[in-house]
């Protein structure tokens, strides 16, 4: 899978840069302090609250955050209520495209 996305990335013109996914949902990308997942009935809970700044952050969304970090970036995370950091939902309508990225890329 790794090889397809780079290839795919390159084909673009896309910058790749690789990173250690592992434990990226743990910690909190503003304080660097652990994530505490509570069970909540499922398998894996989604929803965790930062150990210091007391935030709500969706598993997804913080593995993200992380990733970002360890690639270097090194833009503030924006922090605005308590709520979790969600990530956005749409239809599927919204995100099914009609073309190819190929030819999405071309025009």
């Amino acid at each position: 899978m790794r090889n397809f996305i780079t290839e795919k990335a390159r084909e673009f013109g896309a910058p790749v840069i690789l990173v250690n996914p592992s434990h990226t949902f743990t910690i909190c990308p503003v304080h660097g302090t652990k994530i505490v997942y509570q069970p909540d009935g499922s398998n894996a809970p989604r929803v965790g609250v930062c150990e210091k700044g007391r935030e709500k952050w969706h598993r997804d969304v913080v593995a993200l955050y992380n990733l970002r970090k360890r690639a270097g970036d090194v833009s503030p995370v924006p922090l605005g209520s308590k709520e979790p950091h969600d990530p956005p939902t749409l239809k599927a309508g919204r995100w099914l495209r009609a073309k190819s990225l190929h030819s999405i890329m071309i025009t």
